[in-house]
């Protein structure tokens, strides 16, 4: 997989046990309030335990792939201007640093995700890394706020916008994420990709 492919994109699944979380000690000294709600959200999605059968093969796909298909949006996007590729290039590179970004925030922050929490299968195999904010939602919410800044199109934008949203629902469905970590990484990204490309364009390092 391409270092591009990896941005917009551990543990195995010993068990799938159910365990009752506990519903009165937030995580990494989260407030309760939010727990709380971010558990209700989360049962009334449907997700974790209670993801459907029927949905839960497209969730993990999506989660596992949604990248691809961006990343293709991103290509067609540039491919007919030399503008077009100075944008989707300055778009990557500006989204590797809002990448990392999220993954100190999480360290920061130490929302444990809710396979650890009893409340769903480890369905993505994935690490106990913390959960807050979503990585994929904060890096998805940039690119589209960048693009949508830096090189606007409305179809493809609005594919964009798509996806980030259906990759969003995926993750929660997955029982990788709870809503509340996916909503933020949406706003912290989307905030940053429009001050990213502003600065940008404003710097004349991007056609305004």
């Amino acid at each position: 997989m391409s270092s591009s492919a990896v941005m917009l994109g551990g543990m195995s699944d010993a068990s799938h046990t159910r365990s009752e979380p506990s519903r009165d000690r937030p995580p990494g000294g989260w407030p309760v309030a939010l727990r709380q709600l971010d558990l209700r959200l989360f049962e009334r999605l449907g997700a974790g335990y209670d993801a459907h059968p029927a949905w839960l093969p497209l969730a993990l796909l999506t989660s596992r792939w949604s990248w691809a298909p961006m990343l293709a949006l991103l290509l067609f996007m540039a491919h007919d201007s030399t503008d077009g590729w100075k944008t989707v290039t300055a778009c990557l590179l500006t989204a590797a640093l809002a990448q990392w970004g999220a993954k100190r925030l999480a360290r920061y922050w130490r929302v444990h995700r809710p396979f650890t929490q009893g409340l769903s299968p480890n369905h993505l195999g994935h690490s106990l890394r913390c959960g807050f904010p979503s990585t994929h939602a904060v890096v998805m919410g940039f690119v589209t706020a960048f693009m949508a800044t830096g090189l606007p199109e409305p179809v493809m934008v609005t594919a964009l916008a798509l996806l980030t949203a259906v990759t969003g629902w995926a993750r929660v469905h997955a029982g990788a994420h709870f809503p509340l970590d996916v909503l933020a990484g949406w706003a912290m990204g989307a905030a940053a990709g429009l001050m990213a490309a502003l600065g940008l364009i404003g710097l004349g390092l991007l056609p305004g």
